[in-house]
């Protein structure tokens, strides 16, 4: 009962910032707003449909599950509401797309062996000793990009974050270092928690020191958030609760409500509401759009890049072409679930798509299955926030997922080790 008040506050909310906010200063963007009886209707009946049979469990894939559903499959609801895509056959790819995903979810094998509450401090180990070896060549790389390529600019107004961006983006960095630097934005995270789990909070510190390191290096805002958040969390002890997690959600767009007809400003909605809720599934749409017209990628320019095969992304990337045809200019237009299924395989991805994703989910729970559950909430909304903003090969081999699943293999193996 708490969990379907706080999801129709939650809705009704998001309805009313679309409507009254985005829509009305960001139209021309794309946002469209229209209400129609019909179309409410519309929406709630697949708010209903994509929400009974979310059938969660506490592991990591139903955390990532639930949080993507909290942060693009519900804001889409919203915007189908209001008409924002005008397209009937998109809203059907969604929803087919969506009950494939939490559809297959039911079927994933659980790996709930016996979940354990704490780690046991054993040291010595080569599991340990790789897991920290790693970490640690992680940390010396953001040091070495921030001496010898970009400096550090320690600048706190956030408007001046994608002036830093755009500054950083020309700097080539070598392969190896610009992997790790945006695999340090998940592993770093895993490796606080580690050691919160082990109270070791001397590392905690300088761990989220080297989170703060990466913001004012490369201005990846979300990595220092995530740093403080992960800060908080411990310090408060806070425990996973999926109504504590909505009810924070509500909090959010009632403070960005309340900000707007009090204060008559948007930080919130614009920092957050609309880039965080709104802007992907607006972009999900837009790459549908495009490859109705063009032909899929096939993974050519990504996966395949290496193979000789020749495609229209070769030269310019998807994203950088999605920028250009919607915004005018050559903006990354970031993008994933709806966006990588159109992009790379047409309408065929939205039934091959989440069937790929929940193969790699699996694997994940597989990974993690003894680990405390403390230990896997943070990387888990990491890793969906990746998966709605970017492609799902890019999350796996560019930002650290692959690692990740390493990294925590390494952690369940060393406790299975101390224990054995």
């Amino acid at each position: 009962m708490k969990f379907l008040l706080l999801l129709i506050i939650y809705r009704l909310s998001l309805d009313w910032l679309y409507v009254n906010w985005i829509c009305n200063f960001y139209d021309f963007f794309g946002f469209a707003g229209q209400w129609e009886p019909l179309t409410f209707i519309k929406s709630v009946l697949f708010l209903i449909l994509g929400t009974k049979i979310l059938n969660l469990k506490e592991n990591a894939s139903s955390i990532i599950l639930y949080f993507i559903y909290l942060f693009y499959f519900v804001p889409f609801t919203s915007m189908v509401a209001y008409n924002a895509f005008e397209n009937v056959i998109y809203e059907l790819s969604y929803m087919v797309y969506w009950l494939i995903l939490v559809w297959g979810y039911s079927f994933l094998k659980k790996y709930d062996l016996k979940r354990n509450d704490s780690l046991e401090s054993k040291n010595n180990n080569i599991y340990l000793f790789v897991f920290y070896l790693i970490i640690i060549i992680i940390c010396l790389n953001i040091l070495f990009i921030g001496f010898v390529y970009t400096g550090f600019n320690f600048s706190f107004n956030l408007y001046d974050i994608y002036i830093m961006r755009e500054m950083s983006n020309v700097i080539e960095l070598p392969v190896l270092s610009s992997y790790l630097l945006t695999s340090a934005q998940l592993c770093i995270p895993i490796a606080i928690f580690y050691f919160a789990t082990l109270k070791k909070y001397f590392f905690v510190v300088v761990l989220f020191v080297f989170s703060f390191l990466i913001f004012v290096t490369l201005a990846f805002k979300s990595t220092f958030f995530i740093g403080l958040l992960s800060m908080i969390i411990i310090l408060l002890k806070i425990k996973y609760d999926r109504i504590k997690v909505l009810l924070s959600f509500c909090i959010l767009c009632l403070s960005a409500i309340f900000e707007y007809i009090i204060f008559k400003t948007e930080f919130i909605v614009e920092l957050i509401i609309r880039r965080a809720l709104f802007w992907p599934n607006l972009l999900s749409f837009q790459y549908y759009d495009y490859f109705t017209y063009h032909s899929p990628d096939y993974f050519i320019s990504s996966v395949f890049k290496w193979s000789g095969l020749d495609s229209e992304f070769s030269q310019t990337r998807i994203v950088k072409v999605i920028g250009e045809t919607y915004y005018g200019y050559e903006m990354p237009a970031n993008n994933g679930l709806l966006a990588d299924a159109f992009a790379n395989l047409g309408y065929l991805g939205i039934l091959l798509m989440p069937i790929f994703l929940l193969a790699v989910l699996a694997l994940l729970d597989k990974m993690t299955a003894i680990l405390p559950i403390q230990m896997i909430v943070v990387p888990s909304f990491i890793i969906a926030v990746d998966l709605v903003n970017t492609f799902l090969s890019v999350t796996l081999l560019s930002h650290g997922l692959f690692l990740s699943i390493v990294l925590f293999y390494l952690l369940q193996k060393s406790d299975d080790h101390s224990r054995g």
